[in-house]
């Protein structure tokens, strides 16, 4: 797997709304489920430090644990007829 733990890592990898298929297309292609989740991180905007990638754009990384009350919804990716990801929210 690409990403380690939180313990390992320090923080949790995030993306935005339209990030999200370009996030799973590019790392977690083998991957058979994968779900998204919308959250709420206005409670936790001081642990939100952005990670800027060059020639992809910014990302959020969360250096907090995630409490259940800011996730807003779930969605879950379908495979697209090339077989890349896709959402839909």
């Amino acid at each position: 797997m690409l990403f380690r733990s939180y313990e390992a890592e320090g923080f949790i990898h995030l993306c935005k709304k339209d990030q999200i298929e370009w996030v799973a297309n590019s790392f977690l292609k083998e991957v058979n489920d994968l779900a998204a989740l919308e959250l709420d991180l206005e409670p936790l905007k001081a642990k939100v430090q952005w990670a800027d990638v060059p020639g992809v754009g910014c990302f959020p990384h969360l250096h907090a644990g995630l409490p259940r009350k800011c996730v807003q919804k779930i969605a879950t990716l379908s495979r697209a007829e090339d077989g890349g990801w896709k959402i839909s929210f």
